[in-house]
């Protein structure tokens, strides 16, 4: 090999080995991204199911007030008979 070709394989692959720096760095701050994120969905993920307990604990009581049988007024009010 010449050192003409010694040289530019030399400068080729520090160039490669720049571009591959640069790229790890990309991959580190996608990382970091995907890391933050995963950390948001978990949190909307929390809220969502918090939010829906509270529904379901809503309707839950709602119904069951509206099951429950009226108390009997039997013997008062103006539908009494007064001896």
């Amino acid at each position: 090999m010449s050192n003409e070709n010694l040289d530019r394989a030399q400068i080729e692959n520090e160039e490669l080995r720049s571009r591959l720096g640069d790229l790890e760095e990309e991959i580190g701050i996608l990382e970091n991204i995907i890391a933050i994120e995963n950390q948001r969905m978990a949190e909307l993920q929390a809220e969502l199911a918090a939010r829906q307990e509270s529904e379901a604990s809503q309707l839950l009581a709602n119904s069951a007030s509206a099951t429950e049988p009226v108390p009997s007024s039997a013997g008062t009010g103006p539908s009494a008979v007064v001896d």
